[in-house]
């Protein structure tokens, strides 16, 4: 794991979730952990970011609305069909970004997952929902 400091450090997945395409990973280097939203309805049309590494590119922030909140299925082919929560946003969402926070107002609304791609289409990124990260940890504490 590269750090924003430009230390490395090594990782362990603690728990994975298949569907929700989440790892929670543990290190040797201990940092400051983001905050997660805790309000109850995420503000249509405010203004988020995300980091991640578009292509390579370590530790790019863009930005964009969040454009709605849906219920559609599991972002990977695993068969097992869950539906769960996204956020729906105009932030570019690149291969790199996935795994990347979605913030908004310094708090995690969200983990960019994944983008519709197509000829006709544009702006229309994915991040898992900040209540279904929540689930994540939650069950992952209790164990």
């Amino acid at each position: 794991v590269q750090l924003y400091d430009g230390r490395t450090t090594t990782g362990q997945v603690v728990r994975s979730d298949v569907d929700r395409d989440l790892a929670l990973i543990q290190t040797e280097v201990a940092g400051e952990a983001l905050e997660l939203f805790g309000g109850a309805v995420l503000p249509l049309g405010e203004s988020v970011m995300a980091i991640g590494h578009p292509k390579g590119l370590e530790f790019s922030l863009t930005k964009g609305i969040i454009s709605a909140v849906r219920e559609q299925g599991a972002t990977t082919n695993s068969g097992f069909g869950g539906q769960y929560l996204f956020v729906q946003t105009d932030t570019a969402i690149s291969p790199g970004n996935s795994g990347g926070p979605l913030l908004l107002d310094n708090k995690v609304i969200g983990i960019n997952t994944q983008k519709l791609v197509d000829e006709d289409v544009e702006g229309i990124g994915f991040a898992l929902h900040y209540t279904e990260i929540a689930r994540v940890l939650a069950s992952a504490m209790a164990q």
